[in-house]
This record gives structure tokens, sequence and C-alpha cells, in this order.
């Protein structure tokens, strides 16, 4: 080949560099112009697959960007996937789960009964209170009751009594007994004086035995004894020997202990299960050991004590032989039935803030972890409201070694203590 030929051949080499270089530059712009919609494609599979990290099944506090090896026991690491930690989906092999003893239990359908135990004291019947007063002005020349918490007996005498007044009814019914005796009234009319007279005796506290006993003397001596109306206790006294009574000021204030009041404390939250002639139980300590007596609600109070946010029910009981004391502590066992409810075990359920969780199974090999509705508790169930369904099973066993790895695997949304 001559020089000439030689340069014609060189320049036709290199303008034929730029052309091939453009071409293989125009493919590659061409391929590039799919690349976006192939990426998106791409990131939304791996979002929905992507491996967060890796991790040991026996030891979660493990995490690797890489499969391997558990430092800790050499076994295999496994992936936890970013659906996972949005979910709150765990995988539980059953090796590990007979390993941290998680059991699971069936969710089901039963009578729920709430059972409770309320401190009670014993009170005095208020329906039963008397008050001794008398209808005018005396001194007290004997005091019989002469002690606040003496007992009394029916019929027997609490005080005597001297007064002008008094001498002067006295005096009164003596002539109607005399005009009665000399006939010089009618029948009729002279009965009714004696009558008039007997009632104003009786008014002052004087018993029949005591009018018999007057008529008998016939003198009028402005004394008479006043006996106690009923059993009971001295519950407040307002007399001492010589002094002087006012009309109508109360001398004596008396308990009967025939029956009782016992008033159970209840908390605030137990208040809607409490109702008037709900049956119960009241339970104390007595000389023989613990003793018992049934009886019923009488009346929920209406208030609630501020200081301890309770409310109080009253049951009125029969109290022979005054085998309880007002002051004497009890305790008061009281029963509701609720009916049928869908119940999970209070084991499965974890407090999570205002949200109540538990972990069900999602299939064979995983748990996922979900929020309920609890209603009240009854032992060792809870009544669900909302988020499981009859027939689901619940880990009973085992719960917050689950929730622990829960925690680490799962989002903060799905622990959020917010419903």
């Amino acid at each position: 080949m001559n020089n000439r030929s030689l340069i014609l051949f060189l320049a036709a080499t290199v303008a034929l560099v730029p052309a091939r270089a453009g071409a293989q530059e125009g493919h590659e712009h061409a391929g590039h112009s799919h690349e976006p919609g192939e990426k998106t494609r791409a990131a939304a599979d791996k979002g929905a697959n992507a491996i967060a990290y890796y991790t040991c099944s026996m030891h979660n506090s493990v995490r690797a960007t890489q499969p391997g090896k558990c430092p800790i026991c050499s076994m295999d690491l496994t992936p936890v996937y970013q659906k996972e930690l949005d979910t709150g989906v765990i995988p539980m092999s059953a090796e590990r789960r007979k390993l941290v003893g998680i059991r699971l239990q069936e969710v089901t359908r039963g009578p729920l009964r709430l059972n409770f135990r309320s401190p009670g004291v014993v009170a005095y019947d208020e329906n039963g209170l008397r008050d001794i007063s008398l209808r005018s002005g005396a001194w007290v020349e004997k005091l019989y009751a002469s002690a606040t918490g003496a007992a009394v007996k029916r019929g027997e005498p609490l005080f005597e009594i001297y007064s002008p007044d008094l001498y002067s009814v006295q005096h009164e019914y003596l002539l109607a007994l005399g005009q009665a005796k000399s006939a010089s009234l009618s029948g009729a009319r002279a009965g009714m004086l004696a009558a008039a007279a007997t009632r104003n005796l009786e008014l002052w506290g004087m018993d029949q035995e005591q009018i018999t006993e007057l008529a008998l003397s016939g003198n009028a001596v402005g004394r008479a004894k006043v006996l106690s109306p009923l059993d009971g206790f001295i519950l407040e006294k307002n007399a001492v020997e010589g002094g002087f009574l006012m009309m109508g000021e109360r001398v004596l204030r008396l308990a009967p202990l025939d029956r009782v009041f016992v008033e159970a404390a209840i908390y605030e939250s137990e208040l809607p299960y409490a109702r008037a002639d709900l049956p119960v139980e009241v339970r104390w300590k007595g000389p023989e050991g613990e003793m018992t007596a049934a009886g019923k609600v009488a009346a929920v109070l209406p208030a609630v004590r501020e200081e301890t946010r309770t409310a109080t029910l009253r049951i009125v009981l029969d109290n022979p032989g005054t085998r309880l004391r007002p002051g004497q502590t009890t305790e008061v066992v009281w029963k509701v039935e609720l009916g049928d409810k869908l119940l999970v075990p209070a084991a499965a359920v974890i407090f999570s803030g205002t949200s109540r969780l538990v972990f069900v199974e999602a299939d064979a090999g995983h748990l996922q972890i979900r929020r309920i509705r609890t209603g009240a508790r009854a032992g060792e169930s809870y009544e669900v409201l909302e988020g499981l369904e009859e027939g689901a099973e619940v880990v009973a066993s085992g719960t917050f070694l689950v929730a622990a790895e829960s925690r680490l695997r799962s989002a903060a949304a799905v622990w959020g203590g917010e419903e």
C-alpha cells in the first residue's frame, strides 16, 4: 500500500469510531428510558417483602444486616421482614414455643359471674332509735341508766323524776276516780274523765303498774319512774341525778340491737353492679371462729366519699343475742350474674396505656398482636366487647415473653397506648 492509500484508510477508521460510539450511547439512553418504571416496581416489591434485619430465634437482641450465625448460640440467623414490623406478626416456631412455655387457649362463651368482697362496719339501726324526753320540766331524783353504752331492758326504770306538773296530773286522776265512785257524775261522764286522767299519766311515762299503785295509795306524790320502751343500749345520755330537765329536752337516746345496719364500702367502679335487694353474705369473727349471716342490700347510699372514692351498701340484719355490736368490722360478700359473655383468659391480656392487647394464632408458624376492648373481669377471665371472635386461639402462657419479642420486632404504632 502506498502512502496515499494508508492515509485514506486511517481517515475512514477515525470517522467510524465516533459514529459507533454515538450509536452505542444512543442505545444506552434508549435502555435508560424504561428504568424508572422498573425501579418503582422493584421498590414496591422490596417494601412488601424487604428484610429489615437478621436475628436469632433464640436471642432477639442479635441484629445483623447479613445472614450468618448467631454469635451467642451459633444458630442460623433468620430474617425479619418489614411486614412483620408494620403489622405485628412475628414468627414463632413450635420448638421456640415449647422452649419458652407458650400455651394457647381458646376464646369461649360462657356465664360471667362477678364476685365482690367489701369491708363492712356494724352500725345502729337508725329506724329503731328512740329518744326519751319529758312533757314538762322536772327534776331527776334517781338515775338508773347511768352510763352511755349500758344495756337496758324493756320495762326497766331509766330514771325517776319529780315535777309539780306531774303532781297536778296525779291529783286530777285521783279526783276523777273519786267522782266515779261517788256517782256524782253519770257513768259515761265519769268514765271519760277517768280515761282522760289515765292518759295524762301515761304521757308522763307511768305504766299501768304505777297507775294502779297510785290509785291504791290515793296520794299524789309528783313522782314517777320513766321506763325503757325497748331492749337496747344507751346511745346518748343528757342527765345527771339532781339535774333539772326542761320540757321537750332529750334525756336519753336508746338504740335497739335486735336489728343492726351493716355498712359496706364499695369502690366507685363497682357501683354499676350494686342495687337494692341484692343478696349478700356477712362474715365476721365470733367467739367460736368465723360466723356468717345472710341478708339483702336495703339501700345503695347516694354519696361517694371524696377521700376514698367509695360508696356505701347498707344491709339490715336481724341480730339475735346481740351477736353483732356497733363498730364491729365485717366482710360483705356479694355476687352479680351477667349472663353468657365472650370470655378471654385474663393471663392473655396485655395492658399498654389505654389499649388492651392479645396475641392470636395467625397460622402454624406466626402469632399476631391484636387490639381488643374488654369489659368486666371475673376471676381469671375478661369479658370481650370487641376485637375477638369465639374459637380464636390466644397466647395464655408466656405472654410477656411474646410481648417482649413483639416490641423488638414491631413498629411503635402497634403498641400505641391510645385507642
